[in-house]
């Protein structure tokens, strides 16, 4: 890659998180989009729980307090950790995998809702 003039990578993903999962899995989302605004309102009044489905690194990097970290491969063997009777919003960096996982948990009986925009968006701005 240094050949190429390419020689730096903000992140990486490991091959076993990237075969991790089947795409075929998680399909687009057809989940609810919530603002930032109305999620952080939902949070506080309680009763939903936030999952954040972003790799390691980016939940190191930053992540909403209330958040669960289950990274976007892990969801189907991770499944079981989730309460199906709580609401749930989820998120990931700009809201690509979240919305795959969203449309994965919905149809599986979840309650889910996607954080419109993911995370990004609202780094560093008091969310």
């Amino acid at each position: 890659m240094y050949r190429l003039g390419i020689d730096r990578f903000p992140g990486w993903i490991s091959p076993s998180e990237f075969n991790g999962i089947d795409a075929g899995h998680l399909e687009s989302s057809g989940c609810e989009d919530i603002s930032p605004r109305d999620a952080r309102s939902r949070i506080q009044q309680g009763g939903v729980g936030v999952i954040d489905v972003r790799t390691c690194q980016e939940f190191a990097d930053g992540h909403l307090d209330e958040a669960r970290h289950i990274p976007y491969v892990q969801i189907p063997a991770r499944i079981g950790e989730l309460d199906p009777s709580v609401p749930l919003i989820v998120y990931c960096h700009r809201g690509n995998r979240s919305a795959r996982a969203c449309a994965y948990l919905r149809r599986r009986g979840f309650q889910v809702t996607h954080l419109l925009g993911g995370y990004f968006p609202y780094a560093g701005r008091g969310f």
